[in-house]
């Protein structure tokens, strides 16, 4: 069985701050506390149109296995972790074999990483979880994995 999801995550605080220019920019509620943001292929057409074409000389993370992580949504992540760390990740598995990446930024910064690897990616939510003050067992508890795609987080919300 295949799981394959590109997200934010971050507070409510931090979500409020994303651009609400950007249609295909959708903001889940995960809890009292968290938000999802699932970078959809919609969202990276989107954000391409509106603020040019990629180029990899603009790109921090260009050698780095994060996929989806255009420079126009590192420059949103990195300014709303200002008031909040957030985390995103891309993981995309088959029968338990694949890819998991994840970035932490807090003040302006990437806190921890961008890394790869299960107990690396591991690493990057236990360590947003506790910038959040949240319990060690936040992310099950929130289903993240409730849908297997990406895009299915959307198509689900209608």
């Amino acid at each position: 069985m295949g799981y394959k999801l590109e997200a934010f995550i971050l507070n409510h605080q931090a979500a409020e701050m994303l651009p609400d220019n950007l249609h295909h920019l959708h903001r889940f509620r995960l809890s009292d506390h968290l938000t999802l943001v699932p970078v959809t292929r919609q969202l990276l057409q989107e954000v391409v149109a509106t603020f040019g074409k990629y180029e990899a000389k603009d790109d921090p993370y260009e050698d780095t296995l994060l996929m989806r992580l255009l420079p126009a949504l590192t420059q949103m992540a990195v300014k709303v972790s200002s008031v909040s760390a957030v985390l995103y990740f891309e993981v995309d598995v088959w029968s338990g074999i694949g890819d998991r990446s994840a970035i932490v930024w807090h003040k302006g910064e990437a806190a921890y990483g961008p890394t790869w690897g299960t107990s690396q990616v591991a690493e990057a939510f236990r360590l947003f979880g506790q910038m959040e003050d949240l319990p060690s067992d936040w992310a099950v508890e929130l289903r993240i994995d409730r849908y297997r795609f990406t895009e299915d987080w959307v198509k689900n919300s209608d």
